[in-house]
Formats: C-alpha cells, sequence, structure tokens
C-alpha cells in the first residue's frame, strides 16, 4: 500500500500549483498520459506523486 503523503491530489489544486499549472490542464495531460496519474484505492481520485511531477 502506498503512503498517501507522497502523493498530491487535484481537488485541493495541489498538484496544479506544485508544477504551475491550471487544474483542467493536469488532468487532461493525465488523461492522455503525458503525466503519470494514480488512483486513491478509497475512493478514486487521482494522485500524482511528488517525485514525478519534480521530474517536470
Amino acid at each position: 500500500m502506498p503512503k498517501l503523503t507522497e502523493y498530491l491530489h487535484t481537488a485541493a489544486v495541489a498538484a496544479a500549483e506544485y508544477i504551475w499549472i491550471a487544474q483542467n490542464a493536469l488532468r487532461k495531460w493525465a488523461e492522455r498520459g503525458d503525466i503519470p496519474m494514480h488512483r486513491n484505492p478509497e475512493n478514486g481520485y487521482r494522485l500524482f506523486k511528488r517525485s514525478e511531477l519534480d521530474v517536470l
């Protein structure tokens, strides 16, 4: 089970602000596979791992 503290989610704008883009752009990139996305196993929310965002 991954540590959820290693991830950011789009709902609180955290991931989008972390890499300075709009939330909708982040969602589109994730849908296209341009950026790695994970899902919270409990609620299905999109999650983005900090270390993967750092590469961008």
